[in-house]
């Protein structure tokens, strides 16, 4: 063979030698950096655990972060074919299981005691009732719809056919109610004696409902207190979890002219409680909070 063509088998060997040392040489590098480097770098197939931490708070304080976040599951590296979640442990509570001072079926609401303009109560439903033509403030708070229902359907049984006609009434419902019995009485002090101002009626509690009979044809009357419907409820509301909210003779400590229509849910105990011990609302609180002298 030539020498020519030996010189040239030889270094065409020499370069492919040294080319699989490169080779080796820079895989023995790339192994010891991976052995000495940080976990972030590892390879496909190892975990990533990111924790997310929320805000602290006490509960019951009204400072709850809109969701908790406990830590996210485990997510893979960037080519991984398992779906990363962003689903936290738990999610914000539902209102109706927070303790809330104003859905307490037991609030005061009066002149000096009033509700926020942006309140709505939980759970109004629409009782299973007879309602008067027209009537439009047909929702009550569950339990007091229910209790209703219960009322109506005994009064029922007894001989007697009593109507719904108002209920529930968001403030600025009951704002316009108010302006017009301004206009209707002349004044804002007259129109207070016999409709609530904005925040201070009971409607906006869900708990209260406006009732009548067709003796008084449907009206919300004085006159409905002396009907044999009106009389039943005086006498029987309290067992269904009623009260008289604005009984005749006490006009200086409810604010209000007599009612004999309006009924307020106080619940079955609290109920029979305020009635037989012939006091308003106002005077049976003041009396338990020690504040009332016989």
């Amino acid at each position: 063979m030539p020498l020519k063509i030996k010189l040239r088998l030889l270094t065409i060997v020499l370069c492919i030698v040294i080319v699989v040392l490169c080779i080796e040489a820079y895989n023995a590098i790339q192994e010891d950096i991976y052995d000495k480097g940080p976990k972030a770098q590892s390879p496909e197939g190892d975990n990533i655990v990111i924790i997310l931490s929320g805000p602290s708070y006490e509960p019951g304080t009204g400072t709850e972060p809109e969701m908790t976040q406990k830590p996210m599951e485990t997510q893979k590296p960037v080519g991984s074919k398992k779906p990363v979640s962003t689903k936290p442990d738990r999610t914000q509570i539902p209102n109706e299981e927070k303790p809330n001072d104003l859905n307490d079926i037991a609030i005061l609401v009066n002149k000096t005691n009033e509700l926020p303009s942006d309140f709505v109560p939980l759970n109004l439903v629409k009782p299973d009732v007879p309602f008067v033509s027209g009537a439009k403030n047909n929702l009550m708070r569950k339990e007091a719809a229910d209790a209703l229902e219960r009322m109506f359907d005994d009064a029922r049984k007894a001989g007697f056919s009593l109507y719904a006609l108002s209920g529930y009434r968001r403030y600025d419902n009951q704002k316009q109610i108010f302006n017009k019995n301004i206009a209707k009485y002349g004044s804002i002090e007259a129109a207070n004696m016999y409709s609530a101002k904005p925040g201070q009626s009971e409607h906006q509690t869900g708990l209260a409902m406006d009732i009548t009979s067709a003796g008084v044809k449907f009206k919300l009357t004085e006159a409905f207190g002396d009907t044999p419907e009106g009389k039943w409820v005086a006498a029987n509301a309290h067992r269904y979890g009623f009260i008289l909210r604005y009984p005749k003779g006490k006009e200086q400590i409810t604010g209000y002219a007599y009612e004999p229509w309006h009924i307020r849910f106080l619940g079955e105990e609290l109920a029979a409680r305020v009635y037989h011990s012939g006091l308003t609302y106002e005077e049976y609180l003041d009396k338990a909070a020690g504040n009332f002298n016989d």
